[in-house]
């Protein structure tokens, strides 16, 4: 199965656009976001119609969490963001996936790459357990004992300077388990 983790959109149409045509190049069986869809009302409407159209699982983000409970962006869009859930977990052969935006904790905490946060999760993980979150806008993959800490960064608001738009695309089977970030 080929999966592609996007994360951060932050109502930023043309970037989720940008990176759509990639991942559909990719030919991504399912698409999942690390949340924060919206930046408050802007463009909540038509950035949930592209996840919708595009079937893309979503976990809630902080500013998906403060615009749902706005009065800023319409009715429909407050519902959807409210009903996103904070965390999804699945099972993929041998790999128990869990997708969250910020920590375990909370969707304010941020999970970088060298954090406790990040290392304790590590330590204390099953092999093959892939904890995959956003919120920071800075992409990386860390690795201990075959368990991983992935971001996708952000396809629309990069965090550092050195950093670009990116998202992550993971291919598992019964034999194989390849993934990288993907620059845009």
């Amino acid at each position: 199965m080929k999966i592609a983790v996007i994360g951060d959109i932050h109502g930023e149409i043309n970037c989720l656009e940008y990176a759509l045509i990639d991942v559909n190049k990719k030919h991504a069986d399912i698409i999942f976001s690390t949340g924060d869809l919206v930046d408050t009302q802007e463009n909540a409407k038509e950035i949930i119609s592209i996840c919708k159209e595009n079937k893309i699982i979503s976990v809630k983000g902080n500013h998906d969490e403060m615009t749902s409970k706005g009065d800023k962006c319409d009715k429909e869009s407050r519902i959807y963001l409210a009903n996103l859930p904070l965390s999804f977990n699945f099972s993929l052969f041998d790999y128990n996936i869990q997708i969250i935006h910020g920590s375990l904790n909370k969707n304010t905490e941020y999970m970088f790459e060298d954090s406790k946060l990040t290392l304790d999760y590590l330590n204390n993980a099953d092999k093959n357990s892939i904890l995959i979150c956003g919120h920071t806008h800075i992409p990386y993959i860390k690795e201990k004992n075959s368990a991983f800490v992935m971001n996708p960064g952000s396809v629309s608001r990069p965090k550092l300077p050195e950093t670009k738009p990116s998202y992550i695309f993971i291919e598992i089977t019964a034999e194989n388990f390849r993934y990288e970030t993907i620059i845009l």
